[in-house]
Protein backbone atom coordinates (compact mmCIF):
# COMPACT_ATOMS: atom_id res chain seq x y z
CA UNK A 1 0.00 0.00 0.00
CA UNK A 2 1.15 3.55 -0.92
CA UNK A 3 0.28 6.69 -2.45
CA UNK A 4 -1.61 6.75 -5.58
CA UNK A 5 -1.70 10.52 -5.48
CA UNK A 6 0.04 10.80 -9.26
CA UNK A 7 -3.30 10.81 -11.10
CA UNK A 8 -5.32 12.96 -8.26
CA UNK A 9 -4.12 16.38 -9.97
CA UNK A 10 -6.03 18.53 -12.32
CA UNK A 11 -7.02 17.68 -15.44
CA UNK A 12 -9.87 16.52 -17.60
CA UNK A 13 -13.42 16.25 -16.72
CA UNK A 14 -13.37 12.39 -17.46
CA UNK A 15 -13.69 9.90 -14.69
CA UNK A 16 -12.13 6.35 -14.87
CA UNK A 17 -13.79 3.59 -12.35
CA UNK A 18 -12.24 1.99 -9.71
CA UNK A 19 -11.84 -1.10 -11.51
CA UNK A 20 -10.55 0.29 -14.86
CA UNK A 21 -8.07 2.33 -13.11
CA UNK A 22 -6.56 -0.83 -11.40
CA UNK A 23 -6.41 -2.88 -14.51
CA UNK A 24 -4.12 0.01 -15.58
CA UNK A 25 -1.99 -0.16 -12.65
CA UNK A 26 -1.84 -3.75 -11.36
CA UNK A 27 0.57 -6.12 -12.73
CA UNK A 28 -1.22 -9.90 -14.18
CA UNK A 29 -2.22 -11.64 -10.85
CA UNK A 30 -2.18 -8.30 -8.93
CA UNK A 31 -4.31 -9.01 -5.59
CA UNK A 32 -6.04 -6.37 -6.36
CA UNK A 33 -7.59 -7.52 -9.97
CA UNK A 34 -8.28 -11.28 -7.69
CA UNK A 35 -9.85 -9.90 -4.91
CA UNK A 36 -13.70 -7.61 -5.06
CA UNK A 37 -13.10 -3.65 -3.96
CA UNK A 38 -14.87 -2.70 -1.07
CA UNK A 39 -17.74 -0.16 -2.38
CA UNK A 40 -16.99 3.47 -1.72
CA UNK A 41 -18.88 7.04 -2.09
CA UNK A 42 -16.33 8.57 -3.45
CA UNK A 43 -15.34 9.97 -6.99
CA UNK A 44 -12.17 9.26 -8.94
CA UNK A 45 -10.28 12.03 -9.33
CA UNK A 46 -9.19 13.30 -12.87
CA UNK A 47 -5.55 13.31 -14.37
CA UNK A 48 -3.18 15.64 -14.08
CA UNK A 49 -2.06 18.27 -16.99
CA UNK A 50 1.46 19.18 -17.73
CA UNK A 51 1.44 22.34 -16.09
CA UNK A 52 0.95 20.27 -12.77
CA UNK A 53 3.83 17.25 -13.83
CA UNK A 54 6.09 20.33 -14.86
CA UNK A 55 5.57 21.90 -11.38
CA UNK A 56 6.34 18.54 -10.00
CA UNK A 57 9.74 18.43 -11.68
CA UNK A 58 10.78 21.89 -10.60
CA UNK A 59 9.74 21.34 -7.11
CA UNK A 60 11.77 18.14 -6.84
CA UNK A 61 14.61 19.76 -8.26
CA UNK A 62 14.24 22.71 -5.86
CA UNK A 63 13.54 21.10 -2.83
CA UNK A 64 16.37 18.25 -3.76
CA UNK A 65 18.93 21.24 -3.56
CA UNK A 66 17.19 22.96 -0.51
CA UNK A 67 17.90 19.69 1.32
CA UNK A 68 21.40 18.90 0.08
CA UNK A 69 22.57 22.49 0.76
CA UNK A 70 20.37 23.68 3.86
CA UNK A 71 20.02 20.45 5.60
CA UNK A 72 22.02 17.53 5.06
CA UNK A 73 25.56 19.63 4.77
CA UNK A 74 24.23 22.03 7.57
CA UNK A 75 23.06 19.90 10.15
CA UNK A 76 23.60 16.35 9.79
CA UNK A 77 27.37 16.74 8.48
CA UNK A 78 28.80 20.25 10.35
CA UNK A 79 25.69 19.82 12.98
CA UNK A 80 26.51 15.75 14.02
CA UNK A 81 29.96 14.82 12.59
CA UNK A 82 31.38 18.08 13.16
CA UNK A 83 31.17 21.03 15.61
CA UNK A 84 27.80 21.04 16.88
CA UNK A 85 27.77 24.32 17.44
CA UNK A 86 27.26 24.76 13.88
CA UNK A 87 23.29 24.01 14.82
CA UNK A 88 23.04 27.70 15.98
CA UNK A 89 24.46 29.68 12.64
CA UNK A 90 23.04 27.56 10.56
CA UNK A 91 20.34 28.05 11.78
CA UNK A 92 19.56 30.82 14.09
CA UNK A 93 17.82 28.17 16.65
CA UNK A 94 19.29 27.89 19.93
CA UNK A 95 20.03 24.68 21.34
CA UNK A 96 19.39 22.26 18.45
CA UNK A 97 22.38 20.59 18.63
CA UNK A 98 22.93 21.68 22.57
CA UNK A 99 22.90 17.71 24.04
CA UNK A 100 23.40 14.72 22.29
CA UNK A 101 19.59 13.60 22.65
CA UNK A 102 18.34 16.63 20.85
CA UNK A 103 20.61 16.60 17.91
CA UNK A 104 19.60 12.97 17.30
CA UNK A 105 16.39 13.86 17.84
CA UNK A 106 16.65 17.18 15.07
CA UNK A 107 18.72 14.96 12.90
CA UNK A 108 15.86 12.13 13.10
CA UNK A 109 13.82 14.75 11.99
CA UNK A 110 15.42 16.82 9.48
CA UNK A 111 16.85 13.08 7.56
CA UNK A 112 13.41 11.64 7.81
CA UNK A 113 11.49 14.32 6.88
CA UNK A 114 13.71 15.41 3.48
CA UNK A 115 12.59 11.82 2.89
CA UNK A 116 9.11 12.38 2.80
CA UNK A 117 9.70 15.76 0.94
CA UNK A 118 11.11 14.04 -1.73
CA UNK A 119 10.19 10.77 -1.86
CA UNK A 120 6.28 12.33 -2.23
CA UNK A 121 6.96 13.34 -5.87
CA UNK A 122 7.40 10.21 -7.02
CA UNK A 123 4.21 9.05 -5.26
CA UNK A 124 2.30 11.72 -7.12
CA UNK A 125 4.14 10.43 -10.68
CA UNK A 126 1.29 8.83 -12.63
CA UNK A 127 3.89 6.39 -14.74
CA UNK A 128 4.70 5.53 -10.55
CA UNK A 129 1.81 3.13 -10.35
CA UNK A 130 2.29 1.48 -14.22
CA UNK A 131 2.92 -2.26 -14.11
CA UNK A 132 6.62 -1.61 -14.67
CA UNK A 133 6.95 0.60 -11.49
CA UNK A 134 4.10 -0.13 -9.50
CA UNK A 135 6.70 -2.69 -6.93
CA UNK A 136 8.23 0.82 -6.38
CA UNK A 137 5.56 2.76 -5.83
CA UNK A 138 4.87 0.58 -2.84
CA UNK A 139 8.27 0.42 -1.62
CA UNK A 140 8.25 4.10 -1.72
CA UNK A 141 4.74 4.64 -0.31
CA UNK A 142 6.26 2.22 2.82
CA UNK A 143 9.10 4.51 3.54
CA UNK A 144 7.01 7.50 3.26
CA UNK A 145 4.90 6.05 6.09
CA UNK A 146 7.69 5.00 8.11
CA UNK A 147 9.63 8.14 7.70
CA UNK A 148 6.61 10.48 8.58
CA UNK A 149 6.26 8.37 11.95
CA UNK A 150 9.79 9.11 12.62
CA UNK A 151 9.91 12.52 11.75
CA UNK A 152 7.02 13.04 14.44
CA UNK A 153 9.17 10.93 16.99
CA UNK A 154 11.97 13.35 16.33
CA UNK A 155 10.01 16.16 16.42
CA UNK A 156 8.29 16.08 19.17
CA UNK A 157 11.19 14.23 21.16
CA UNK A 158 13.05 17.85 20.32
CA UNK A 159 9.34 19.64 21.50
CA UNK A 160 9.33 17.63 24.57
CA UNK A 161 12.87 18.35 25.93
CA UNK A 162 12.68 22.05 24.70
CA UNK A 163 9.34 22.94 25.91
CA UNK A 164 9.40 26.13 24.17
CA UNK A 165 10.26 26.76 20.39
CA UNK A 166 12.68 29.83 19.61
CA UNK A 167 8.87 31.70 18.06
CA UNK A 168 7.31 31.13 21.59
CA UNK A 169 4.03 29.52 22.21
CA UNK A 170 2.70 30.21 18.59
CA UNK A 171 5.54 28.02 16.93
CA UNK A 172 5.14 25.68 19.51
CA UNK A 173 1.27 25.14 19.07
CA UNK A 174 1.30 25.04 15.91
CA UNK A 175 4.55 23.21 14.59
CA UNK A 176 2.88 20.75 17.25
CA UNK A 177 -0.20 20.41 15.84
CA UNK A 178 1.39 19.91 12.11
CA UNK A 179 3.39 17.39 13.40
CA UNK A 180 0.58 15.05 14.84
CA UNK A 181 -1.04 16.04 11.13
CA UNK A 182 1.76 14.51 9.29
CA UNK A 183 1.97 10.88 10.51
CA UNK A 184 -1.96 10.93 11.16
CA UNK A 185 -2.54 11.65 7.09
CA UNK A 186 -0.11 8.92 6.12
CA UNK A 187 -0.99 6.24 8.08
CA UNK A 188 -4.94 6.62 7.25
CA UNK A 189 -3.53 6.23 3.47
CA UNK A 190 -2.15 3.55 4.43
CA UNK A 191 -4.87 2.05 6.32
CA UNK A 192 -7.09 3.04 3.14
CA UNK A 193 -5.42 1.14 0.74
CA UNK A 194 -4.70 -1.86 3.08
CA UNK A 195 -8.73 -1.92 3.18
CA UNK A 196 -8.67 -1.51 -1.17
CA UNK A 197 -10.32 1.61 -0.80
CA UNK A 198 -8.14 3.16 -3.33
CA UNK A 199 -10.17 6.62 -3.79
CA UNK A 200 -10.20 7.49 -0.51
CA UNK A 201 -6.70 6.26 -0.05
CA UNK A 202 -5.64 8.57 -3.21
CA UNK A 203 -7.73 11.46 -1.51
CA UNK A 204 -5.69 10.24 2.58
CA UNK A 205 -2.27 10.51 0.03
CA UNK A 206 -3.13 13.73 -1.21
CA UNK A 207 -3.54 15.36 2.34
CA UNK A 208 0.17 13.28 3.48
CA UNK A 209 1.37 14.53 0.31
CA UNK A 210 0.18 18.13 1.09
CA UNK A 211 2.18 18.23 4.58
CA UNK A 212 5.04 16.25 3.26
CA UNK A 213 6.07 19.45 1.29
CA UNK A 214 4.54 22.04 3.94
CA UNK A 215 8.03 22.28 5.52
CA UNK A 216 9.59 23.17 2.32
CA UNK A 217 6.74 25.98 2.04
CA UNK A 218 7.60 27.07 4.92
CA UNK A 219 11.05 27.85 4.03
CA UNK A 220 9.90 29.92 0.59
CA UNK A 221 7.48 31.56 2.35
CA UNK A 222 10.60 32.97 4.46
CA UNK A 223 12.49 33.66 1.50
CA UNK A 224 9.70 35.80 -0.16
CA UNK A 225 9.51 37.47 3.21
CA UNK A 226 13.73 38.20 3.18
CA UNK A 227 13.43 39.36 -0.36
CA UNK A 228 10.38 41.55 -0.36
CA UNK A 229 11.71 42.67 2.84
CA UNK A 230 7.71 42.07 4.52
CA UNK A 231 10.31 39.46 7.21
CA UNK A 232 10.85 42.83 9.01
CA UNK A 233 7.87 44.89 9.29
CA UNK A 234 6.72 45.46 12.65
CA UNK A 235 8.51 45.86 15.56
CA UNK A 236 8.75 42.73 18.55
CA UNK A 237 9.97 43.56 22.39
CA UNK A 238 13.06 41.55 23.49
CA UNK A 239 11.61 38.23 25.06
CA UNK A 240 11.98 37.20 28.35
CA UNK A 241 12.99 33.41 27.79
CA UNK A 242 16.62 33.08 26.54
CA UNK A 243 14.95 30.02 24.45
CA UNK A 244 13.56 32.65 21.96
CA UNK A 245 14.69 34.28 19.00
CA UNK A 246 13.17 37.53 18.64
CA UNK A 247 13.29 37.13 14.82
CA UNK A 248 10.38 34.42 15.14
CA UNK A 249 8.34 36.82 16.79
CA UNK A 250 8.26 38.86 13.33
CA UNK A 251 4.62 39.41 12.39
CA UNK A 252 5.44 37.65 9.37
CA UNK A 253 6.99 34.99 11.42
CA UNK A 254 4.05 34.73 13.38
CA UNK A 255 1.92 34.18 10.47
CA UNK A 256 3.85 31.76 8.68
CA UNK A 257 4.29 29.39 11.32
CA UNK A 258 0.33 29.06 11.18
CA UNK A 259 0.27 29.80 7.45
CA UNK A 260 2.51 26.76 6.03
CA UNK A 261 0.67 24.06 6.87
CA UNK A 262 -2.99 25.93 7.12
CA UNK A 263 -2.88 27.14 3.78
CA UNK A 264 -2.27 23.43 2.40
CA UNK A 265 -4.78 21.91 4.32
CA UNK A 266 -7.69 24.31 3.57
CA UNK A 267 -6.69 24.22 -0.32
CA UNK A 268 -6.45 20.42 -0.63
CA UNK A 269 -9.89 20.26 0.99
CA UNK A 270 -11.62 22.85 -1.51
CA UNK A 271 -9.89 20.52 -4.07
CA UNK A 272 -11.30 17.35 -2.99
CA UNK A 273 -14.65 18.54 -2.00
CA UNK A 274 -15.39 21.38 -4.30
CA UNK A 275 -17.67 20.23 -7.19
CA UNK A 276 -15.64 20.12 -10.73
CA UNK A 277 -16.36 23.44 -12.42
CA UNK A 278 -14.75 25.05 -15.25
CA UNK A 279 -14.01 28.11 -12.87
CA UNK A 280 -12.52 25.32 -10.43
CA UNK A 281 -9.58 24.04 -12.91
CA UNK A 282 -9.30 27.83 -14.14
CA UNK A 283 -8.28 28.70 -10.64
CA UNK A 284 -6.26 25.38 -9.55
CA UNK A 285 -4.42 25.87 -12.78
CA UNK A 286 -3.08 29.34 -12.02
CA UNK A 287 -2.53 28.16 -8.81
CA UNK A 288 -0.19 25.82 -10.35
CA UNK A 289 1.48 29.19 -12.66
CA UNK A 290 1.53 31.29 -9.65
CA UNK A 291 3.41 28.57 -7.61
CA UNK A 292 5.91 27.24 -10.21
CA UNK A 293 6.97 31.08 -10.51
CA UNK A 294 7.22 31.17 -6.79
CA UNK A 295 9.45 28.24 -6.84
CA UNK A 296 11.61 29.51 -9.37
CA UNK A 297 12.25 32.75 -7.91
CA UNK A 298 13.08 30.73 -4.42
CA UNK A 299 15.66 28.49 -6.78
CA UNK A 300 17.08 30.82 -8.43
CA UNK A 301 17.50 33.23 -4.98
CA UNK A 302 19.44 30.23 -3.07
CA UNK A 303 21.28 29.45 -5.82
CA UNK A 304 22.84 33.12 -6.05
CA UNK A 305 23.01 33.08 -1.83
CA UNK A 306 25.28 29.50 -1.83
CA UNK A 307 27.66 31.50 -4.77
CA UNK A 308 27.85 34.72 -3.31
Amino acid sequence: GSSHFGSSCIGSDHHNSIAVMLQQVGPPGDEFQRTLLVETSQESLPESPWIWKCLGVLSTTAAGFWVLFYVILPYLVLGVVGDGKYWWSASGLPDLGATPTKALCMALHFLCGSVITLSGMWQLWPRSRTTKWIWLHRAVGRIYVVSAVLTFIGGFGFIAQQRVLAGGLNMTVSFSIYGFLVPSFALMAFWKVRNKDIEAHRRWAIRAFSMGIASWLYRVLEEMGALTGIDTCGSVSDPTDERMVPFFLMPWERFIQWAFWVIPVLFVEWYLRAPWTKLKRTLVNCLAWAAAIVVSIFFVSKIIELFE
